[in-house]
């Protein structure tokens, strides 16, 4: 039996898919309430700007000011911060040991 229905957000989301990648996953954007996704996240730092495949120099300056003031996982010790290509270089495949960084 199935569980309970979903409960409607009290966000209003938005998707735009820009294209496709060659492995056939959708690349694009997401915006709550207006605001984007990847932006909120950087600002408050719950992720890094990724630099490699960035065609847009927005994510790279709105993360600056982040690390300056050490806010969400700029603001725990250096020994605590991994970025994302090194958790994989070293083997991890799951988040189930991460920190949350949704810190305000």
């Amino acid at each position: 039996m199935p569980g309970p229905a979903p409960r409607p957000s009290r966000f209003a989301r938005r998707r735009c898919i820009d294209r496709y990648d060659r492995y056939g996953r959708t690349v694009g954007h997401a915006y709550v309430d207006g605001v984007p996704a990847d932006r909120e996240t950087v600002v408050r730092g719950s992720a890094w700007a990724y630099r490699q495949y960035n065609s847009d120099q927005y994510l790279i300056d709105v993360e600056q000011p982040t690390k300056a003031n050490r806010l969400g996982l700029w603001g725990l010790a250096e020994a605590e911060v991994m970025p994302p290509r090194e958790w994989r270089k070293a083997g991890n495949t799951t988040t189930g040991h991460l920190r949350m960084a949704f810190l305000h």
